[in-house]
């Protein structure tokens, strides 16, 4: 009876402790831990790094493969975490997908040498029983006793850093910085901004003309992000873009711009323009979130556009290739008459073989690949390739970025139709484009 009451009682500590799913400790455990190694590093005079981890698009994977497949995914990066830190220091789960950890630092130590090992270690394929999945993350990381002395600092700063790192879109590990925290409430004032000017319709949106390359004329515009705000300024569209996704407010931000880039493209038909298409980039989070096709269909009834005249870019990313729900997606566009453009090819994780099996329209070659191909010999075999595969796939392709005449040349003599860059015509408000258009009537 009483090895019994052991037992239950160091069962019932475990499920207080720890989490199920994973078997990792849980926040309170955790707590207890960093408390523990606090002490002994302020005892010793040692240093100890603390690291946050998060999946990337993890909602996503949840809604198109399902929890099974998300809670598998979530005990992979148990594991991999673990293996990776081994006795250096303790894993535990927060909640949802978010994974921290409290490392030992040996003297003259680098954290962000176990920060880039953690990441990719959590990156790597994991295979699942419908296909493989490539798992993305972002790492923030803080320093004891340089960047706080309790828990509550640490947890805060690599939070901030880690905030950092997810919207940067360039870099996955980032350890935390004076400044950051500034950065931060910039980015909550920013929200609290945008939501008011999409409210009161106070963003722009600027043009920018595609063209043939053989004949000079106009194909179509692509319509561009402009915020001028009056408490902060002209905001950078990356930035617009990185605080709508992360406050909530992206689907109503893409639904502005596709409105009143329809509006805008309408107008012009009505001028005479009528063979004149337009471009609207959608972001990945936008695309996977199953309502895109009914939102694009709205709005193509109340602007009164022609469908075919519309083309979604979608940029690469991780998620679009490894869910039925996106194919799925990109069918319900197709078939309202839709085009769909692959954005900065080359720069995410498509294959060759995922262009065969995605019914897209065009590819759009990263403007990082066009810059150095007059240069660079493999730049140029790599847009040489990709001309060359999109024209075997029954797929237009335009380059990005033409800056220079040389470039412009060798893209004619490869056979690319399309081209957009600052050397043909720079982004320009709606009322230039209309005078851009006159030199261009068909």
């Amino acid at each position: 009876m009483l090895l019994m009451l052991v037992r239950e009682n160091r069962r019932n500590r475990r499920l207080a402790y720890h989490d199920m799913l994973t078997g990792l400790p849980n926040r309170m455990y955790f707590y207890q831990l960093a408390n523990q190694a606090i002490d002994w590093a302020e005892s010793n005079h040692q240093r100890l790094a603390l690291h946050m981890i998060d999946l990337n698009e993890f909602k996503t994977i949840n809604d198109s493969l399902g929890h099974e497949m998300g809670d598998r995914l979530l005990k992979v990066v148990a594991e991999r975490l673990r293996d990776t830190i081994k006795k250096q220091g303790k894993v535990a789960r927060l909640g949802g997908d978010e994974f921290v950890i409290i490392q030992r630092l040996q003297p003259d130590e680098d954290a962000s040498q176990m920060a880039t090992a953690l990441w990719q270690s959590l990156v790597r394929d994991v295979t699942l029983p419908d296909g493989c999945l490539s798992p993305q993350a972002c790492i923030g990381t803080s320093l004891y006793p340089e960047q706080g002395t309790c828990i509550t600092e640490l947890l805060t700063h690599a939070d901030t850093a880690m905030y950092y790192a997810k919207h940067s879109r360039t870099i996955a590990v980032q350890l935390y910085e004076s400044g950051m925290d500034e950065r931060r409430l910039r980015r909550q004032k920013l929200a609290i901004a945008l939501q008011a000017a999409i409210e009161q319709d106070q963003l722009t949106l600027y043009y920018q003309p595609i063209f043939r390359l053989d004949s000079g004329d106009i194909e179509s515009v692509e319509a561009l992000l402009r915020w001028s705000s009056p408490e902060f300024g002209m905001v950078h569209p990356l930035e617009v873009i990185a605080v709508a996704e992360h406050y909530g407010l992206a689907h109503r931000l893409n639904e502005w711009v596709l409105q009143s880039a329809c509006q805008q493209l309408h107008h012009w038909h009505q001028s005479g323009y009528y063979w004149l298409k337009i471009n609207v980039n959608v972001s990945p989070s936008i695309f996977m979130d199953g309502e895109l096709a009914l939102t694009v269909q709205k709005v193509l009834q109340s602007s009164g556009l022609d469908a075919s005249t519309l083309v979604l870019e979608i940029t690469e990313d991780t998620s679009l290739w490894d869910t039925a729900s996106s194919v799925e997606t990109l069918q319900q566009l197709r078939e309202l008459g839709i085009e769909i453009a692959l954005d900065d090819f080359g720069t995410g994780y498509s294959s060759f073989s995922h262009l065969r099996q995605l019914p897209l329209n065009k590819l759009k070659i990263d403007k990082s690949f066009v810059a150095d191909m007059t240069t660079d010999p493999r730049a140029y075999n790599l847009v040489k390739t990709i001309v060359s595969l999109a024209g075997s796939l029954d797929m237009k392709v335009t380059a990005e970025g033409i800056e220079l005449p040389e470039q412009k040349d060798q893209l004619q003599q490869l056979g690319c139709e399309l081209g957009q860059g600052y050397l043909l015509a720079r982004p320009m408000p709606g009322d230039d484009m209309t005078e851009q258009l006159l030199h261009h009537t068909r």
